[in-house]
């Protein structure tokens, strides 16, 4: 029986979050996070910018990728704040 879905070659499993066009930025949305702790998008989006291959990367894509992840459940909001 072969495997299918979400199961690579080697037996282990991959997140659907690590496959397709917005991979990259997702990889680099959950290491951040992991590395810094609690970040507002904002603050991830200018450290996703220092990476070399997301330099050119937008707010709006940004944010929608992280309001995705947090649907998802990879993520969850810390905090939110109004602001005027």
């Amino acid at each position: 029986m072969g495997l299918k879905g979400d199961m690579a070659r080697n037996g282990k499993s991959r997140l659907s979050v690590s496959k397709g066009r917005e991979a990259r930025l997702n990889r680099t949305v959950l290491l951040i996070l992991g590395q810094e702790g609690p970040l507002s998008i904002r603050q991830v989006y200018k450290k996703a910018r220092e990476h070399k291959e997301l330099s050119q990367v937008r707010y709006r894509v940004v944010n929608r990728r992280m309001k995705a992840l947090e649907q998802q459940g990879y993520i969850e909001l810390a905090m939110a704040r109004k602001v005027q």
